[in-house]
């Protein structure tokens, strides 16, 4: 699982506003773990052991990034295994293919807002997009193995996209259409919806407005 932090998007969005660092990163690869110690009650105090690659069948820990303190990159981030979530009623579970960066993400992780972090510890980013692979009750079976795109999952809460899964509310995974490629999704979250925002918001647009 490789994560990194560049100035564009990997699926080509090059804006320097919002979609600055908006790049992920495939969820693949054979990069030793660490296990997380679950009765560490505080920042600042995880324990870490090594442990070996995770083998395909072992579906009940997941790889994922993390941090317990803010600061630079290589000096914070962790790469980790934690327990696989599961989605409760009226959630999803996504298998991450990307794991969108936005501006928000790392100054959040550089301290740059605050460096008191709300949680213990924090696997960040907002953004991503993967494969619907388990739904929680009160959510159609027939999602399972839908393409979707999400957003929002590290907002109020500790667990992002830089992970291998992540459960988050139904309508935070957005269904994907089959031509548009699973990078280009992970960067539709905050930079899209901001563009958005930012057209529709004093009602000022119509069918003759175009914008450039």
């Amino acid at each position: 699982m490789f994560f990194g932090e560049t100035p564009n998007c990997g699926a080509g969005l090059r804006s320097r506003g919002h979609a600055e660092l908006c790049v992920a990163q495939q969820t693949r690869g054979r990069l030793g773990a660490q296990r997380v110690d679950p009765r560490v009650p505080r920042a600042g105090s995880l324990r870490y052991r090594s442990f070996s690659p995770v083998p395909p069948d072992l579906r009940r820990l997941m790889r994922a990034a993390l941090y317990a303190r803010t600061g630079p990159p290589h000096e914070v981030l962790q790469l980790v295994e934690l327990p696989t979530p599961h989605p409760r009623a009226g959630e999803v579970r996504v298998k991450l293919s990307w794991s969108g960066v936005n501006p928000s993400d790392v100054k959040t992780r550089a301290g740059t807002r605050t460096r008191t972090l709300p949680f213990t510890s924090i696997v960040p980013h907002s953004d991503g997009s993967g494969v619907i692979d388990e739904v929680g009750a009160d959510v159609p079976h027939a999602r399972i193995g839908e393409r979707v795109w999400v957003w929002n999952a590290a907002w109020g809460r500790p667990f992002g996209t830089a992970a291998e899964y992540v459960v988050l509310p139904a309508d935070q995974a957005v269904p994907l259409p089959g031509r548009v490629d699973l990078a280009a999704g992970a960067c539709l979250g905050i930079p899209a919806l901001t563009a958005h925002h930012a057209v529709t918001v004093d009602g000022v647009y119509g069918d003759r407005k175009s914008v450039v």
